[in-house]
């Protein structure tokens, strides 16, 4: 129906066109041709007329025009420019004169400015201008600004004419002109949901072709935020919780209750950050004791292959972020769920010294903006962080250092900033430590004590340099490049108690027949990785701004290219001391890792439509396209091309009136794909090693022991792997209404080929000696007449594969209302509603499990056959509703704002996919030979036991609902300090309900969390 209606509005324009009078569109037969053939077509091919009396040679003059077609005014205004004719419009009569000497009206003028909004220095991009002549009102002139917010107008005749902008949820700003000489021109728009208001201290829910909320600065200050995770509390459906500084903060747009682990990661991993427009890659990152096969470790310090750990991103230099959920412009690539753009601050500031104290950390932030010169500006900070999962347990923490210098410099007017040099330089150290002791560990076997640590220390370089042409159709050309080295370090200590049951270790790093070595009873053991990821990244890009026809045109081009690697030491330890004596792991360096090169492109047109009738349509659609290179042949990527589509429509609707005050309605739509490529870790994993014991004696005197192992060697490179790709759909509703504001939006997602680690079976021969003829006391065992039995068995191969399916359906929404003059407060409502599948999209296999791994008659079943399930779907449901209302008061003469919220869950449901086939329909043998399993193969000794335990099948459905009280509030003295303090969770309501099993129960209320922070200002 949408599609339909869109069909028809341009069906109508097309029609509605040819009957505008001046506002035609006609073809001219020649590109350079005289004034008066010029004039013989447009008479004849429009219903104007020409009327002038002796103008010499004037019409004889041959004139260049910009475009071979266009509206007669377009057509007229090249002929002003390039002769001494003008033309005076009386509606469809146009009365030709020539220019003298002394006519004031011989030169032109050009206007050119910017477009901010009020209270912000924040361009406003893509507003709407329109230049009409006080003389003549028919002579308009007309564009739309640039992305940011530079608009031009080029040979204005001289006169006195009134500019107007206009922007969807702004008040229009209007001057009158009295153009003698080129002017530039600053227009100011205020927001009509701030007419009352001075600051805003929740997220705004913007109108732009993508769905988006920004964070400005007033609401990040409102927030007391400690890092970049405690302001997504603010997107609809967002949730307030205390920080947990313990473990990374990784983002989960638009999903409830999203699973933890590797195989669904490409949501957090699938999200964009970008820094000041510099993207930040995390590709590079490897650091974790087993980085292939599990991705994180189990205490959840370590994150490889799930994106930015937002720990790291401070907010005290932070100017607005902006969080993309919808379909991102085509300049954002790389990603498959969002972006996360962040401004930063660069203005002068004052001295500023912020001390924040909770019940988890400390926080201290100082930061300085100077102004050396009329065009060179200097901004730096510094902050310092220190956590702790519990106040009272020293033994863990988690620490933060970071500092940052910005510069700009700016050649060319003031207000211009033509030719615009920034830099910047930023250093970020985090540490989390982890120890335990003999007290804790007391009756403990295995450990006597412990150390962990880990640390990221990252330096980056940035220079972005951009040159402004507001004359030109190439309005902006752009060059940015960054550089990013890290010093990655995981040090882990352990004490392994092996007293009871002395283990063997293998130590060969080749295949084949190897003696194994018996771990000593204690010992002191260390794990080292060493990670030196370095990030580059340069692209060239540039905007265009241009008309054809009655259309205005705002459009972007350019090209990417990004490298990965990673220089460090990787995996250090003793292969004779191990932490653990599992098999299977070695050493493994880093720096022998290729580098991960991306070059990529795109195109994108945003086309604005003129007025019809109160409506306007406005289409933005791009093309993304790249590839990896420096790959091997091997790999299908290997010169394999991408190509993301995306296209978003907006039709905003005329006005209708309410109580005297105009309802805007405004619809838009969209389609897209977005494609992210894989990791170092998933292109290049760690080999593995198949250790199988052979033989195994141990002596009470050492020289008389001996082991044997066989290894395999296993390359577990997947190189059909390829990107991954979502596709998104989308379609938003925007009304205003007397500064009352609605956001609704329906989403629809789907990711059909993420990343997901799969065994795959592979038969393994080795010989079994057992404990037969064991030599008698006094001799070390010799195997070259032993007696042995011959063994093939199963074992799984981990594979990265594009095995994972991720979805994602609901509805977002957003509804505020003006600040009231009378209490000085504004209401904010908004939610949403999220359904999110995930499961596998590739046939599993089953190689047997902890609670599912039968022995019959000393044969492990599982040893000799492989299960396969092309149907199974290992994965579930997930689903939550939830809203957010603040109350928000500002007092400004008191200097007093404070809010109120209640987050409520009102329901959720976990369905675990029930109904899986309990036997598979195919079973592998270790001679390589698939088997159809049958009726029969149920009663079979030992095929019989060849079942996927479904133990975890079943919906669990939430009934609960919760409702948590928070309050933030600031008190500023003055303008020189200013008091904070924040307490959420001060109250719940958490009303019986009846769960899973019927019991009705309550749940326990939840743990307050406050703390207060003291700003000031010198």
């Amino acid at each position: 129906m949408v599609i339909r209606f869109l069909t028809n509005y341009l069906m109508m324009i097309l029609l509605l066109v040819p009957f505008v009078g001046l506002g035609q569109s006609i073809q001219i037969s020649a590109k350079e041709i005289a004034v008066k053939s010029l004039l013989a077509e447009l008479e004849s091919k429009s219903k104007v007329n020409f009327i002038y009396s002796d103008l010499g040679n004037s019409l004889e003059k041959k004139i260049k025009l910009t475009n071979q077609s266009g509206t007669v005014r377009q057509l007229l205004n090249d002929v002003e420019r390039q002769s001494d004719l003008r033309f005076t419009i009386n509606k469809q009569d146009i009365i030709i004169r020539r220019l003298t000497k002394s006519d004031p009206s011989v030169k032109q003028v050009s206007i050119e400015g910017r477009v901010i909004e009020s209270g912000s220095t924040l361009a406003l991009g893509y507003t709407t201008l329109q230049l009409r002549s006080k003389r003549d009102t028919s002579h308009v002139y007309r564009t739309v600004a640039g992305s940011d917010g530079r608009f031009v107008f080029v040979a204005v005749a001289k006169g006195q004419y009134i500019l107007q902008a206009s922007y969807i949820g702004y008040l229009s700003d209007r001057k009158e002109l009295n153009l003698q000489s080129n002017q530039d021109i600053t227009m100011v728009l205020k927001s009509e949901n701030r007419l009352v208001e001075e600051i805003n201290v929740t997220a705004m829910e913007q109108k732009g072709m993508a769905t988006s909320s920004v964070i400005k600065r007033e609401a990040i200050e409102h927030m007391q935020a400690t890092s970049l995770t405690d302001l997504l509390s603010l997107l609809p459906g967002g949730q307030s919780v205390p920080p947990s500084l313990n473990a990374p903060n990784l983002i989960r747009l638009r999903e409830a209750n999203a699973p933890v682990g590797a195989d669904y990661a490409i949501s957090s991993l699938g999200t964009l950050f970008v820094i000041d427009d510099m993207p930040i890659s995390t590709d590079a990152n490897l650091q974790a004791m087993n980085v292939a096969i599990s991705g994180t470790d189990q205490g959840g310090k370590q994150y490889v292959n799930a994106g930015m750990d937002m720990r790291g991103i401070i907010t005290d230099n932070i100017e607005k972020v902006e969080i993309i959920r919808g379909i991102p412009s085509v300049r954002y690539g790389d990603l498959t769920s969002g972006v996360v753009k962040i401004d930063r601050l660069l203005q002068p500031l004052p001295l500023e010294a912020r001390f924040k104290l909770d019940q988890f950390s400390k926080l201290f932030a100082l930061s300085k903006g100077v102004k050396l010169a009329k065009n060179w500006l200097v901004v730096g900070d510094f902050t310092y962080l220190d956590g702790k999962r519990n106040p009272v347990n020293p033994l863990e923490n988690y620490d933060r250092y970071t500092a940052s210098l910005r510069a700009e410099k700016y050649w060319g007017k003031k207000d211009e900033k033509q030719l615009r040099w920034r830099l910047s330089a930023d250093y970020t150290g985090q540490f989390d430590d982890w120890k335990q002791d003999a007290e804790q560990l007391a009756g403990d076997l295995f450990l006597e004590q412990g150390k962990y640590r880990l640390s990221y220390k990252s330096m980056g370089f940035s220079s972005r340099l951009s040159l402004k042409q507001p004359k030109k159709i190439l309005r902006q050309i752009e060059f940015n490049a960054n550089l990013k080295y890290s010093i990655d370090y995981i040090y882990r200590e352990m004490y392994p108690n092996n007293t009871q049951e002395r283990g063997i270790i293998p130590l060969s790093l080749t295949p084949g027949v190897s003696e194994a070595i018996v771990l000593p009873g204690k010992y002191k053991a260390t794990h080292e990785v060493d990670g030196r990821p370095f990030n580059a990244f340069a692209t060239l890009r540039g905007d265009l701004a241009f008309h054809t026809g009655f259309l205005t045109h705002n459009g972007q081009i350019g090209t990417e290219w990004r490298m990965d690697k990673n220089y460090g030491a990787g995996q250090l330890f003793d292969i004779a001391r191990p932490i653990n004596n599992s098999f299977g792991v070695r050493p493994y360096r880093f720096d022998r890792i290729p580098a991960n090169q991306h070059f990529s492109y795109y195109v994108e047109d945003r086309i604005s439509l003129p007025k019809i009738a109160g409506s306007q349509l406005h289409i933005q659609a791009g093309l993304r396209g790249g590839m990896m290179i420096n790959l091997d042949k091997a790999y299908s990527l290997n010169g394999k091309i991408y190509n993301d589509p995306r296209v978003n429509i907006q039709l905003a609707l005329p006005a209708i009136r309410v109580q005297g005050s105009p309802l805007n309605f405004t619809l838009t739509g969209g389609i897209g794909w977005l494609s992210k490529m894989p990791t170092m870790s998933m292109l290049y994993p760690d080999i593995v090693y198949q250790d199988f014991v052979e033989f195994k004696h141990n002596n009470v005197k050492p020289e008389y022991s001996y082991s044997q192992l066989r290894t395999y060697i296993e390359d577990r490179v997947n190189y059909n792997l390829s990107y991954t790709r979502n596709k998104k759909k989308e379609l938003r509703v925007d009304a205003e209404w007397k500064g009352h504001l609605f956001s609704v939006t329906l989403f629809d997602e789907l990711l059909t080929n993420g990343f997901r680690s799969m065994d795959e079976p592979k038969a393994y021969y080795y010989q079994y000696y057992g404990m037969l003829n064991v030599p008698t006391y006094g001799q070390r065992p010799d195997l070259t007449n032993m007696p042995y039995e011959e063994r093939t068995v199963f074992r799984g191969v981990t594979r990265r594969t594009n095995g994972s399916q991720l979805s994602k359906q609901g509805m977002e929404f957003t509804f505020t209302t003006p600040r009231y003059p009378g209490i000085a407060t504004r209401f904010t409502l908004n939610g949403a509603y999220f359904k999110n599948g995930y499961q596998n999209s590739l046939p599993m296999w089953f190689l047997g499990s902890s609670r599912n791994n039968p022995v019959v008659d000393g044969v492990i079943v599982f040893d000799n056959y492989a299960a396969y399930y092309p149907n199974w779907q290992d994965g579930f449901d997930r689903s939550r509703t939830s809203t957010s209302f603040t109350a928000d008061t500002y007092i400004k003469q008191h200097g007093l704002t404070l809010s109120l919220t209640a987050e409520t869950y009102w329901k959720g449901k976990n369905d675990q996919y029930a109904n899986n086939p309990e036997y598979p329909s195919y079973y592998l043998t270790t001679d390589n030979v698939l088997h159809p399993y049958t009726e029969a193969d149920k009663s079979h000794r030992y095929l019989q036991y060849l079942f996927y335990p479904d133990e975890y099948s079943g919906i669990y459905l939430d009934n609960k609902s919760l409702t948590t009280l928070h309050f933030r509030g600031s008190k500023d003295f003055g303008k020189w300090l200013r008091l904070s303090l924040f307490v959420l969770n001060f109250a719940d309501i958490t009303p019986h309900y009846n769960n899973y099993q019927g019991v009705r129960v309550k749940d326990a209320s939840t743990a307050p969390y406050f703390g207060m922070e003291l700003k000031l200002k010198l």
